[in-house]
């Protein structure tokens, strides 16, 4: 989460532009993105405030309004929607400039044809996720938080605020990319930090966390949904740490899931 006494520093008179993510999609740690507007909107008038939304939207209540945000992007993959399509949330008030400058059919602000397809996706998988059940999604994540946290060798990032969408944790004595190996022969897939920088073998947000290289290294992120069921919980705590047992102790499992 933000450092609210670094951030008050960084914002004055002159500031411009600021951008925060709500929900980091590393951590699933939320940010008081009100709270962090108005001390902006207090330090700088003229100031815009946008929030990334995408890991939050449909998952964690915001009113833009209230909370003064000028811009809130979203996108349509993380609610199981077509990739390729986002959407920007605008101010009323606001008329942003555009970039590339189009037709009277965009309304001046782009060129070219609308992506309809991915626009109707868009729209129906939203209808689809508005019926999830929030409660489902946080009790299976505690599930396999109680599991895990019997262990040791793994170390759980929780913030004060969280996301029950993701549980970021870190297997001590291992490399993630070993485990992540392992249990995609399970039918098990996990995630090495940001999609966004899946190419960098750094990862510079749990290192601005201050955690030493031996966790990052073994760090990864879980992604729970609606269409997980308890028994995929079960059989995935259960792989998960066989697996690790095995990456520790040097036996590796050719066990696969029937």
């Amino acid at each position: 989460t933000v450092d609210i006494k670094d951030f008050e520093n960084k914002v004055d008179e002159n500031t411009s532009l600021v951008s925060v993510i709500h929900c980091s999609n590393e951590t699933g740690a939320i940010n008081d993105i009100g709270a962090l507007s108005r001390i902006v909107k207090r330090k700088s008038r003229q100031a815009l405030f946008h929030s990334d939304g995408v890991q939050a939207f449909g998952k964690i209540a915001v009113n833009c309004k209230s909370c003064g945000i000028d811009l809130y992007s979203i996108s349509a993959h993380k609610i199981g929607g077509p990739k390729g399509i986002g959407g920007l949330w605008v101010r009323d008030s606001l008329h942003p400039a555009p970039f590339l400058r189009g037709g009277g059919q965009e309304n001046g602000y782009r060129s070219g044809t609308e992506n309809t397809a991915g626009i109707i996706g868009f729209g129906e998988a939203l209808k689809c996720f508005s019926s999830v059940d929030a409660n489902k999604i946080s009790a299976i994540r505690k599930l396999f938080y109680d599991r895990i946290t019997l262990y040791d060798t793994i170390s759980v990032r929780e913030s004060t605020v969280q996301s029950p969408y993701i549980l970021s944790f870190a297997v001590h004595g291992i490399k993630a990319e070993q485990l992540q190996r392992m249990l995609s022969e399970h039918d098990i897939l996990i995630g090495l930090g940001s999609a966004c920088a899946s190419r960098s073998r750094k990862n510079r947000v749990l290192s601005a966390m201050g955690l030493p290289p031996t966790q990052i290294e073994g760090s990864v992120r879980l992604s729970f949904g609606a269409e997980n069921l308890t028994d995929d919980i079960g059989y995935a705590i259960e792989t998960l740490l066989k697996c690790v047992d095995s990456l520790q102790t040097g036996k590796i499992s050719n066990q696969r899931k029937s």
